[in-house]
């Protein structure tokens, strides 16, 4: 199961084209290689929001300004709700639970002084009473060595913008020993046919895409993306969005009767109504420097 996680994952990451990163922060300079070197370097939990005491509610936000307040753009959420749901609606029905599976799903992360990067996480063992497994899940284990090498994956910082980026020899190898593609052909197309130029590093080894970040005085970090950063990849996403599936099922409240919910249309109405009715939007987590 773990393996097809992972494979799913990276997949993902490939085809649209928002993958993790390595960069020339280690170039031969002539004397040898640089050392790595961060302000991000060290060892990280969740934050917690300010008002929480308890470490119940991870400090995770999405906060969109709306063009038209009057006049949210609503999703099809009928099945569970008899009628279209406002997206200002849906983000404070889930204000709770999504803070909840931040701070009871990741345990931890590390951003290593080589450029690459650990975290360990508990699996949602109970959804409606938010219960998460006891044992630890890490990444990279001797199970994702398998899919994902050392190296392939990395990290660096740079004028205030955090890269993850995925290694061209990565991509090229998975994709065809899963795919039988060259995937970094296919990532080099999109980049071109959606003039994603300037939000994608391309050089002759990585795939690169920056995030925003900022460290304060008590340690935290915070990581971000802005709506400048997100709007170019929307007409990709929308591209990508027949490969979603139709309908799903989904169980809610618990009650053993899952609604079917029009899956594909859900996340399109929520991609335009976020990305296009918005004049302004933030998506981020925060993180707690621990070591």
């Amino acid at each position: 199961m773990m393996k097809n996680i992972f494979m799913r994952a990276a997949m993902l990451l490939a085809v649209a084209a928002t993958a993790f990163a390595f960069t020339a922060c280690n170039d031969d300079d002539g004397d040898g290689k640089k050392p790595f070197e961060s302000d991000l370097i060290g060892k990280y939990a969740p934050a917690m929001q300010p008002e929480d005491t308890q470490g119940i509610y991870g400090d995770i936000f999405i906060t969109p300004t709306w063009k038209d307040p009057n006049n949210v753009p609503t999703v099809d959420l009928s099945a569970i709700f008899q009628q279209p749901v406002g997206i200002d609606m849906l983000l404070m029905l889930t204000s709770s639970m999504i803070p909840m599976l931040y701070a009871g799903g990741l345990d931890h992360f590390d951003f290593n002084n080589d450029g690459t990067f650990a975290f360990g996480y508990r699996e949602l063992e109970d959804f409606t009473n938010m219960k998460f497994s006891e044992k630890v899940y890490t990444f990279p284990s001797s199970e994702t060595q398998e899919l994902i090498p050392a190296g392939a994956i990395t990290y660096y910082t740079r004028n205030g913008l955090l890269y993850f980026a995925v290694s061209k020899q990565f991509l090229t190898k998975i994709g065809k020993e899963q795919l039988d593609m060259d995937l970094t052909e296919v990532v080099s197309g999109m980049i071109s046919t959606y003039h994603l130029e300037n939000s994608i590093v391309s050089t002759n080894d990585l795939f690169a895409i920056p995030l925003k970040y900022s460290i304060d005085e008590a340690g935290i970090v915070t990581i971000k993306v802005d709506l400048a950063m997100m709007k170019p990849f929307l007409p990709l996403l929308s591209e990508l969005l027949p490969l979603l599936p139709e309908e799903i099922e989904f169980d809610m409240m618990g009650t053993g009767t899952p609604s079917k919910i029009p899956a594909r249309k859900v996340v399109g109405e929520l991609l335009d109504g976020l990305l296009n009715q918005t004049n302004a939007l933030e998506i981020g987590i925060r993180l707690k420097k621990t070591a």
